[in-house]
């Protein structure tokens, strides 16, 4: 079993509650949004020191921390069961068990943690959830399988510099000016160019920009973007030409 099949049943299940739903941010599997409450989800495959570590170091960047593992063959509310729930209680972080032995694969939250204390040190480390609130507005589409640990991430960054490789690709040679004009970002356009963190960008003269040949790869992993890619640009045409 890996991680990434425990994914989908818990975002369908959170999804059906009215969240938005993104995996793989700033390192959190799953993050949970609505208005300005922020739940992360941490994936395992069974229950651990080291998954307790990654929950407890998640505390601060979210309101409410889960641990989610397959549902156990065997569980009770008596015994080993009773005592590692205790645990989670004093850490105050919440459970879900996954079963995945039927075609339904149901969610069960075993235990929900608490409002976190206002006065705690953690409760005021504002810096981390505002960065999970951003990168998770900068996403168009949730693509990633959360628990992934060897498949590249498409962050809001990637999805930005995809939008202006897909622009170069479709129209041939740019401008900065003429890839914000049909909608890349209007702050970070000349950043992505200039570092080419991605190796996709071939400078061309002062302010003019080309495709490399490795991009179109890049590109067209993600034919889910393309398409709302090319309806934006095509809006955006659209709109021009009725105002000429």
């Amino acid at each position: 079993m890996k991680e990434t099949e425990l994914y989908q049943p818990i975002k369908l299940y959170f999804q059906s509650l009215g969240f938005h739903v993104n995996a793989e941010v700033k390192s959190c599997d799953i993050v949970l949004t609505k208005d300005d409450l922020v739940i992360v989800v941490e994936l395992k495959v069974n229950m651990s020191v080291v998954l307790l570590a990654q929950a407890c170091n998640r505390q601060k960047k979210a309101d409410y921390v889960y641990v989610a593992i397959p549902r156990p063959l065997r569980f009770s509310l008596r015994g080993k069961w009773r005592d590692i729930i205790s645990m989670l209680k004093r850490l105050n972080i919440g459970l879900i068990f996954v079963d995945l032995r039927n075609s339904k694969n149901r969610v069960d939250v075993i235990y929900e943690p608490k409002s976190m204390d206002k006065s705690s040190p953690i409760y005021r480390q504002k810096k981390g959830k505002q960065q999970i609130i951003n990168e998770t507005n900068s996403r168009t589409l949730d693509l990633n399988l959360g628990g992934s640990t060897k498949e590249s991430i498409l962050t809001g960054y990637r999805e930005k510099a995809l939008y202006i490789a897909y622009c170069l690709e479709r129209f041939g040679e740019l401008s900065t000016k003429q890839l914000k004009n049909l909608g890349a970002d209007g702050k970070k356009t000349y950043s992505i160019l200039y570092s080419n963190y991605y190796n996709w960008f071939r400078k061309v003269e002062k302010g003019i920009y080309d495709l490399e040949d490795n991009a179109k790869e890049g590109i067209h992993k993600y034919p889910e973007l393309i398409v709302l890619f090319e309806e934006k640009v095509n809006n955006i045409l659209r709109q021009e030409n009725e105002q000429t």
